[in-house]
């Protein structure tokens, strides 16, 4: 299947990341790395860097729910897992995927797209508030005011399109959805849904051009579930100012938004508030191979008590009773808006694919959301924002689901792979691994990360059942520079899970990222030599210094993706 392209450099060429891998330049100090001095496609000077997932390492997923205002409660919880996690790095690059819609999207946005941490979009989402939740002016004073108030709000939006507009302006100028260093820079990936406003079809806008070439994702039945809209050229390049402002279009509150040549659209709350199912779906077309994420993190944006408690009365409507159109309308905002309910069906389905069902999922399913006894504010009430956010961060900064997260986060910080072919005697296959880091040794939060691992007790522990542990001491490097822990196992069969944890002081063990696995899918995944599995072992060479291309490797990025420019 064909990779699309994601990846775009100055002179607006966009390449894949097979390209990127394949023509970049880097080094056995940093394998994970690539960089560029010039453009592949027309040698352009420029200065590109991307970093890529290793192989053998697994995907951590964050989704954030819609909700207007009310996003300041994934903004807070954001925070308080940066704080509880206690590295000198932002939150947002310990999870390689993240979605979220209307008012998540634009969380993402400025964490992901703008770079900024979890505190710095916080005082961003409020002055975003302020700005376009200013209302309209009224003329005049009594019942035709009002009635022409309420008209021009059906008509135009209870709130002018010329506000946020200039404000997401301002913020995103003309960058488009493929102009992302910082995040290609972390190896991370964004989207979230809008609705088209003539067919009510679920669409998606991704900052990597959707998971994969081919027909979008199907149900079971062969029914289309949404459409990726992709950019091929540089006409129909998709501006971040124009996909957050379509995310932004919830209707009564704004006008949809048109996104030249693709088409006019509104806030995918309609479809999916809670973008969790789009997440898992993507991710599933990403990466196929892994048959769950590290961590899949869902946070709400509120819960009423009040609310639940009213919805479950028998008191009827004044104006339409009891009837079938009162109960269709509640049960569509139930089974949309409700995002703890959309999240606990996704799990249960999640829980029915594993073998341990429900155990299975426990550990890496998870779902935060701040539940008030009073109505939840209004989405553009921005006068609320800040006892909102003072009530999300006392609650998430003493839950203990957060710090167990905190210590899941922290594991899969390590993955692992195999240092050369298993060796086959007497009826046991001898695998040689290596646990590696995914932050790198020059970054200060290595350096924060040993540290606390060290205070923490932490030890590694391969194949639970035979206890064996390992200290992540600040001597295992190789000599490279990079961080890698050698282990050694014996097993009957290639298919054998391969299961390695890290425990803390007086805690579960934690599975770091993409364990268990088989030794056979490591070897699948690495490219390693079946072949090689009758003879002593043929050790596996580590990545080496990518040349400068050819004229011939020009041809080959024209084969494998499109470039625009």
């Amino acid at each position: 299947m064909q990779s699309a392209p994601e990846h775009k450099f100055p002179c607006g060429h966009v390449l894949c990341e097979d390209c990127c891998k394949a023509l970049g330049r880097h080094f056995d100090t940093d394998p994970h790395l690539y960089e560029f001095d010039y453009c592949p496609i027309c040698e352009l000077p420029c200065k590109v860097a991307l970093r890529v997932r290793p192989v053998t390492a697994g995907f951590r997923v964050l989704s954030i729910d819609g909700g207007g205002i009310r996003a300041v409660i994934p903004i807070q919880f954001l925070r308080a897992l940066e704080q509880t996690i206690g590295l000198d790095m932002p939150v947002q690059e310990h999870f390689d995927l993240s979605y979220g819609t209307s008012s998540g999207s634009m969380v993402n946005l400025a964490l992901y797209g703008l770079g900024m941490k979890a505190s710095e979009a916080f005082d961003l989402f409020k002055q975003l508030s302020a700005r376009v939740f200013r209302g309209r002016s009224r003329v005049g004073v009594g019942l035709a005011a009002t009635l022409q108030a309420l008209v021009m709000s059906y008509r135009n939006g209870r709130f002018p399109a010329g506000d946020i507009d200039g404000a997401l302006s301002d913020i995103f100028n003309d960058a488009t959805l493929l102009d992302h260093p910082y995040m290609s820079s972390i190896g991370a990936r964004t989207g979230f849904p809008i609705v088209n406003a003539e067919t009510s079809e679920t669409c998606l806008v991704t900052s990597y051009n959707g998971a994969a070439r081919g027909p979008d994702l199907s149900d079971c039945s062969g029914t289309t579930t949404y459409r990726v809209l992709r950019s091929d050229t540089a006409l129909d390049d998709i501006l971040i100012k124009d996909a957050a402002r379509c995310a932004s279009a919830a209707p009564w509150y704004f006008t949809p938004h048109k996104i030249p040549y693709h088409g006019t659209y509104i806030d995918g709350g309609l479809s999916d508030n809670n973008p969790c199912m789009l997440a898992m779906q993507e991710l599933q077309r990403m990466a196929p191979e892994l048959p769950r994420p590290d961590q899949f993190v869902s946070v709400g944006t509120g819960l009423s008590r009040a609310s639940q408690a009213a919805g479950t009365g028998g008191k009827d409507s004044f104006l339409f009773g009891n009837n079938s159109l009162r109960q269709t309308f509640k049960h569509y905002w139930s089974e949309n808006f409700d995002g703890d309910k959309k999240f606990a069906s996704m799990r249960n389905m999640m829980a029915a694919t594993l073998p341990n069902g429900t155990g299975d999922v426990n550990g890496w399913l998870r779902r935060f959301n701040l539940s008030l006894e009073e109505e939840l504010p209004d989405l553009a009430d921005a006068r609320a924002m800040d006892d909102l956010a003072n009530a999300a961060w006392v609650l998430f900064t003493s839950d203990p689901a957060l710090h167990d997260l905190a210590r899941a986060v922290l594991a899969s910080s390590f993955y692992f792979e195999l240092r050369c072919i298993p060796m086959y005697e007497n009826g046991y296959y001898t695998c040689y691994v290596r646990i590696l880091c995914r932050i790198h040794v020059t970054k200060p939060a290595f350096t924060g990360l040993l540290q606390k691992l060290d205070a923490m007790g932490a030890r590694f522990l391969l194949q639970k059942r035979t206890a064996r542990q390992i200290k992540p001491v600040a001597a295992s490097f190789d000599q490279t520079g990079n961080f890698s822990q050698p282990v050694s196992l014996r097993v009957r069969d290639l298919e054998e899970p391969l299961d390695v944890r890290l425990r803390f002081l007086g805690t579960r063990g934690y599975h770091i990222s993409a364990s268990p696995v088989s030794i056979d899918t490591l070897i699948k995944q690495q490219k390693l030599e079946l072949a090689s599995l009758s003879h002593a072992g043929s050790a596996y060479n580590s990545p080496t210094k990518k040349r400068r291309p050819s004229g011939h490797c020009h041809r080959k990025v024209k084969r494998h993706c499109s470039s625009v420019r």
